[in-house]
């Protein structure tokens, strides 16, 4: 058996490396607090615990990952030390997350610029609510706003059937509004979405067994 020379195998390896999808996350968090914290990404696994993707300190306000990304974006959740922060999408391409005293901001590939974007509409929504209930206003003003509210997430959920991110807000919402979707439309959702029964687990997952609101009944920064 003939051996390849060293050159083409390290040409063979290096160019199966440059094309293997990756995720960079680049953060800043400005608080001189935060200094020396770890920021860790983490997955549910099928038996409900988190496991750590990936982690990084912050130093000098900044902190940096890379990874290979799955087949299809995978969910995963932003901690600080042990501090469940957000859901974040890892898909390939730069994240960049940015933490302030008052707002953090996720955005930077498709699917984390599309679930930042949800957020701050619920955010507007969700504070008209509030005022709505503390104001002792009409009923049919708070329950108009509650049918707005509801009209975002299952839109959101719909137009996102067929990826993770359908599925990581509805699992966020489907306690809180349980006549969002039926059970019916999640396995249809759900099938449709995965390609391999791993990916089927993810996002199923994420509709049904193991909703955010119970692994983390104190919420995430962002919701």
């Amino acid at each position: 058996m003939r051996k390849l020379p060293l050159f083409l195998v390290t040409f063979i390896v290096l160019t199966a490396t440059s094309c293997t999808p990756k995720y960079t996350v680049k953060g800043s968090a400005s608080l001189n607090m935060l200094s020396g914290k770890t920021i860790y990404l983490k997955a549910l696994t099928e038996e409900s615990n988190l496991v750590t993707v990936d982690s990084a300190q912050i130093i000098h306000g900044e902190f940096n990952m890379e990874g290979i990304t799955k087949s299809t974006p995978q969910m995963v959740t932003l901690f600080m030390d042990d501090l469940p922060m957000t859901p974040i999408i890892l898909e390939p391409g730069v994240i960049n997350i940015s933490i302030s005293p008052t707002e953090l901001i996720i955005g930077g590939t498709p699917l984390n610029n599309a679930l930042y974007s949800f957020y701050q509409q619920n955010q507007q929504l969700e504070y008209k609510i509030q005022n709505t209930i503390n104001a002792q206003s009409a009923s049919n003003i708070y329950y108009s706003i509650i049918d707005e509210h509801q009209a975002l997430i299952r839109d959101f959920v719909e137009y996102n059937h067929n990826n993770v991110l359908g599925a990581t807000v509805f699992s966020i919402y489907h306690n809180q509004y349980p006549e969002l979707l039926d059970t019916s439309q999640v396995d249809i959702y759900a099938n449709h979405a995965a390609e391999t029964q791993e990916e089927l687990y993810q996002i199923y997952s994420a509709f049904i067994n193991t909703p955010f609101r119970e692994t983390f009944p104190s919420g995430f920064f962002l919701w």
